[in-house]
């Protein structure tokens, strides 16, 4: 479970993300980043055969290049909303006919 301030910033990066604001980029080994001046995050899935879950990687780099890692499964209450950002990450570049 993530802690309350991560959480919160996962919220905001959400209505941030659709609301146009984050250009992330996405790449083909299931992960989105986005970097800024002062920081940088990252997102990335992956499934746990052991545990049989699919597992979301959250990383928060701040200016210093200290590196910070928050995990969450698909048993978590903090799944549905970290899906909610990797879907909506994934689907800033995506050019849609209509």
């Amino acid at each position: 479970m993530f802690p309350d301030k991560i959480r919160r910033f996962i919220s905001k990066l959400v209505q941030r993300t659709e609301a146009g604001e984050i250009p992330w980029e996405y790449d083909l080994f299931e992960a989105v980043a986005w970097k800024e001046k002062d920081f940088a995050v990252s997102l990335d899935y992956s499934f746990n055969g052991r545990e049989d879950c699919g597992v979301f990687r959250f990383v928060y780099r701040d200016a210093q290049g200290s590196e910070f890692e928050f995990y969450t499964n698909s048993d978590s209450a903090d799944y549905p909303l970290t899906k909610h950002l990797f879907d909506s990450a994934q689907a800033t570049k995506m050019e849609l006919p209509f």
